[in-house]
Order: C-alpha cells, then structure tokens, then sequence
C-alpha cells in the first residue's frame, strides 16, 4: 500500500481554523509573511489530498459468467458454481477484513471516491465508485461492488460506474481461465 499524506477528520479541522486564524492576522503586504502563507496553503493541500494503492491478486474459474447487472463480487473461495453470476474472480489474496485500516478509514468516509481495477497480462477492466459510511469492511472472503447504496459487510463500495454484466466478454473469456492470475488494484482517494 502507498499512500501520500494521512491526516484525520479532526486534524483536516484543525487546519481549517488554523487557515482562518491565519488569513485574518497577517500581513500580506510583508514578505516574509506571504511565504509563511504559502508553505501553509501547501500543507493544507497535503493535508486534504490522500490517495491509496492497494495490489492483491485473484484467479479466473470456467464457471465465471459476470451476468449480474447490479454487483460486482471477487472472492476468496475457490469453488465456484453456476449461481453465481456476479462473481469475476475467485481464490483472492485478501478479503474485505485484511485491507490496510488506512484504506478501510478512507473508504468508509463518504467523501472518497474508490476505483477498483482488474489487469490480466495486458488486458484491464476498471470499475469506479464510492465510499460510504457505516462501511465495515469486514467480511472474510467476499469483495462486493455494488451499484446501489446497499451497504453491508460484504460491501467494498457503492454507487458503482458498473457491474459484472458491464465486463466485455472478451475479459470475461480471460476470466473464465483458471490458469490465469488477475491482479487486482484498488485506489482510494479522499
């Protein structure tokens, strides 16, 4: 996981104050002073902006048939039967419970925006959502990206750009091989 600047909801407040304390008592018309504000503004923006990788893989299956027009579902298990159909990928490296807690904290804030993206040699589909409150992140095996605003503990993020039907069938038939490793990047930003 990467991640450039994490600060806290109560730290990002602080320094807002601290902005409006500074903007009504300097000086702008001293030198020295529009340096000072400078190096703030640039903190600040450090402080605002947080961006998150996370890398994990996962494997295709026969039995893949990414027809599901609302969700999306990877998965730890390795079995797979023909029911189903929002499942794009099995035997994941992690479950919801094993991301990173500065990625969990991002994503259950409702300000984050999240893209999860699947590479197969030079092939990639990628999905865009968001974050949400009352995210628990906490499932064992299952990964659920949803296009509502469902939430539960399967749930990785929600509103989603697109679903399992979404998925060109030329990536699916990539899928759908068991030999083939998908690695899988999640980005959460706020």
């Amino acid at each position: 996981m990467t991640s450039r600047v994490l600060r806290s909801p109560s730290s990002i407040r602080a320094w807002t104050i601290l902005s409006l304390s500074l903007a009504k008592s300097t000086n702008l018309g001293h030198p020295s002073s529009l340096s000072n504000v400078a190096e703030h503004i640039r903190l600040l923006w450090l402080t605002m902006h947080v961006s998150m990788n996370f890398k994990f893989y996962a494997r295709g299956h026969p039995s893949i048939s990414s027809i599901h027009p609302t969700t999306l579902e990877l998965t730890r298990d390795t079995g797979l039967s023909k029911n189903g159909d929002c499942i794009i990928a099995v035997g994941c490296s992690v479950g919801l419970i094993d991301l990173p807690e500065p990625v969990k904290n991002a994503l259950s804030s409702g300000a984050c925006r999240a893209r999860l993206t699947l590479k197969i040699d030079v092939h990639q589909f990628a999905v865009e959502g968001r974050g949400a409150l009352g995210l628990t992140l906490s499932h064992p095996t299952d990964i659920v990206i949803r296009k509502s605003g469902f939430i539960s503990d399967r749930t990785l993020m929600v509103h989603a750009d697109r679903a399992a039907a979404d998925i060109p069938r030329s990536f699916v038939e990539l899928l759908q091989d068991p030999r083939r490793k998908v690695l899988v990047e999640l980005v959460a930003e706020i």
